[in-house]
């Protein structure tokens, strides 16, 4: 007798079966005997490869085209709240209609409990609709509020659909969903190892006026089933076969569909405005709720920047019980919504379900050992640690064409990014030159010091004496380190990919971005650096310095436009960033407190900014004490303190900035002599007038050494000690 095998998939274990018969009937035993189900009938829910359900014979023999085949069941779970829906509407306009109540839960049944600490999140939604000059507000504020929440609060990578710096995403097609989902398959990222999965949808649900409705629509009109998004994370992987997959699906009804659902809800007792279903390690929330959109004269400025109330409630409820499960979370948002009359039923459904899960934030030590063990395919990127501006990753770039350059064209040689531009031994490789000298070229490092990245192509590298470079020695495969210099750094072997074609690419959005700044076009500035911060975020993940690059560079602009507010969070999201990824003791991170002082300067709160101010002080004086910079922030505070009336302090700041000007450039020098003017402008306001003209005059004489006699600074300087010498 010939016999099918197949494969099933049961959501925590891969079963393989074989049928006698291709029927329903004997594919149903099956699965009942191998998953350990009492009994095969109506409580099991079977989906094909492709998420088609399979019901009859006929489905099954149609299956069976697929090879290899794998099945998918799903069982649902006894004396749980299935399939109750309940509305918010109007908080005194609820009806309850229990549908069905599903018994005959194993006797052996034990509670499974998933700890979460690293869930592929996936935020997606319709913010706008073709046709439709209106936003749906409620869906972009509950993506943000979403993101917020596990981005920030639990320290997750978020993808999210809609980027707020880019109000192009809020338009998001059928096709654009498809692509979405399928660039984070799990299968395609880069080893990660996610825990769960959390996806969302937020957005139009087609306004199909019945309960059963689990459908969503794209910003181009397009109806998806939801359950085929569900059956792509169920059936098309194995990756989460035994980890928890909770999915939201929030959708937003007009003021017309409300008035149809309460019609609905009066002549059939039910309305649907949140389901909870829980299925072993599958969980779903669907919610229905009222929006606005901005547009709406109803709809005040309060409430054009609030979410929904169901995702105000929810994010809530999680992140005030974050040692709690998400049953007792679901109970306690329930009580919060509908009240004590739901509230019971929910209690005797969260008692009952045999599993939970418990949400788990992630601390920095989880996050440095998640980016370790995930070392962008074991090669390392570009160091900003001590180095990072833009002139350090321009100059690199120019470094890495040279270096593709050399191994096209068969040359030889070795490469140093020093200071602000690279130079490149090459000995290039030619007809007339013995093939077997360049097979074994040697270059001898003798006494130097290279305060920068070294690039060595296709040759061998010897040391004497002291040798020493600071930041990064980068090796193409057929190179020869010697032991020497392996004891003082570790070489990285060149990869074409992570160290050309990556940043090239990035740094041609940052050229483009400051080409629109040049040109004060603010807006195309913006939208090349949310490129530049979405491409980051997709190659190196969230917890990256070139994400917090991006967010540096999006905040600069934010800064420049007197958007401070914005400025502001996004500094603080390239802060967190770097503090997880080098930790405080960086340059990057005392440039990050002096912008964040200098925004809140700008906005007239001095007391902040003298706080954030000295934090970069402080993180510049432990690295170099005669720093440019550490002269940067002693003259900045002494600017802030001069405003506070703070004369003292004031003095006593821009006496330090002078001294380390002088001690950098000598007396022929603009800084310095802005130092001397600011003495004397703080003298001349305590009235100490001998004092204000000796510093008018040592920076007018400073001006005119370095600028020249008839330029600004130096005519105004002039006329200060003429005016104080009256």
């Amino acid at each position: 007798m010939s016999s099918f095998k197949a494969y099933v998939n049961d959501g925590t274990k891969l079963h393989t079966i074989m049928l006698t018969n291709l029927t329903i009937k004997d594919l149903k035993q099956q699965i009942a005997r191998v998953t350990e189900v009492a009994r095969a009938d109506e409580s099991m829910t079977i989906t094909d490869r492709e998420g088609r359900h399979v019901e009859t014979d006929q489905d099954v023999i149609e299956a069976f085209v697929n090879d290899p085949l794998l099945f998918t069941v799903h069982f649902q779970s006894s004396f749980f709240f299935n399939d109750t829906f309940f509305s918010v509407v109007d908080l005194d306009f609820i009806y309850i209609k229990n549908k069905k109540w599903i018994e005959g839960i194993p006797k052996n049944a034990q509670l499974s409990s998933y700890e979460v600490k690293n869930p592929l999140v996936l935020l997606t939604g319709a913010v706008q609709y073709e046709g439709q000059q209106s936003h749906l507000e409620g869906a972009k504020q509950d993506l943000s509020l979403l993101q917020s929440l596990f981005q920030t609060k639990f320290n997750y990578q978020v993808f999210n659909t809609y980027d707020p710096q880019n109000p192009n995403t809020g338009l998001l097609t059928l096709s654009d969903l498809n692509n979405f989902i399928f660039k984070y398959f799990p299968d395609d990222i880069n080893k990660v190892n996610y825990d769960a999965l959390l996806f969302v949808w937020c957005g139009h649900d087609g306004f199909a006026m019945n309960a059963e409705n689990d459908q969503l629509m794209t910003s181009d009109k397009q109806i998806k089933d939801f359950k085929c998004i569900q059956n792509i994370f169920m059936t098309q992987t194995d990756y989460f076969i035994g980890k928890p997959k909770l999915f939201i699906k929030i959708s937003y009804s007009g003021q017309e569909e409300i008035n149809e659902l309460k019609v609905k809800a009066k002549e059939e007792n039910i309305q649907h405005k949140l389901q909870y279903n829980q299925d072993r390690d599958i969980f779903t929330i669907s919610v229905n709720t009222q929006w606005k959109s901005i547009d709406d004269p109803g709809c005040d400025s309060w409430n054009r920047k609030r979410g929904s109330y169901f995702t105000e409630v929810f994010c809530h409820a999680i992140e005030n019980n974050m040692n709690k499960s998400f049953n007792y979370i679901i109970k306690q948002i329930s009580k919060i919504i509908i009240g004590r009359v739901i509230e019971e039923q929910i209690i005797q459904s969260v008692s009952t379900v045999d599993s939970d899960i418990f949400f788990i934030p992630r601390s920095h030590d989880d996050i440095e050992r998640e980016m370790s063990s995930i070392p962008y395919n074991n090669v390392a990127p570009l160091d900003f640690k001590t180095h990072w501006n833009r002139f350090w990753r321009r100059s690199n770039v120019e470094a890495a064409k040279l270096v593709e350059q050399m191994i096209r064209e068969n040359e030889h040689g070795l490469g140093a990014k020093h200071k602000l531009s690279p130079s490149f031994l090459r000995l290039i490789n030619n007809d007339k030159t013995d093939k077997k000298f360049f097979e074994n070229i040697q270059l001898v490092l003798e006494d130097v010091d290279i305060d920068g990245n070294v690039y060595a192509v296709k040759c061998e590298i010897q040391c004497k004496g002291h040798v020493n470079i600071s930041i990064q020695l980068f090796a193409t495969k057929d190179s020869i380190i010697d032991q020497q210099l392996k004891r003082l750094i570790s070489p990285i072997q060149w990869d074409t990919k992570i160290h050309y074609d990556i940043p090239l690419q990035l740094q041609g959005l940052e050229d483009k971005s400051e080409q629109c700044t040049e040109k004060k076009f603010y807006d195309d500035t913006i939208y090349h650096l949310n490129t530049l911060l979405k491409l980051s975020v997709d190659i190196f993940g969230y917890y990256n310095h070139y994400v917090a690059i991006a967010y540096n560079m999006i905040a600069l602009i934010c800064d420049d436009i007197g958007n401070y507010d914005m400025a502001i969070e996004f500094y603080e999201k390239s802060l967190e960033i770097v503090l997880c990824v080098f930790g405080a003791n960086c340059t990057f991170v005392a440039q990050l407190y002096c912008n964040l002082g200098l925004t809140y300067y700008s906005k007239g709160e001095n007391v902040k900014a003298i706080e954030y101010n000295e934090k970069a002080l402080k993180i510049r004086l432990d690295i170099a004490n005669t720093h440019y910079h550490v002269g940067s922030s002693y003259s900045v505070l002494g600017h802030i303190y001069l405003d506070q009336g703070q004369y003292d302090k004031s003095v006593e700041c821009h006496k330090h900035a002078l001294m380390i000007w002088k001690e950098i450039f000598g007396n022929a020098n603009k800084d310095v002599g802005d130092s001397c003017c600011n003495l004397g402008v703080v003298f001349e306001l305590k009235g100490e007038h001998q004092l204000a003209h000796k510093y008018y005059k040592e920076g007018w004489k400073v001006y005119s050494a370095a600028l020249g006699e008839w330029q600004g600074e130096t005519v105004q300087a002039k006329k200060k000690v003429e005016e104080l010498t009256e």
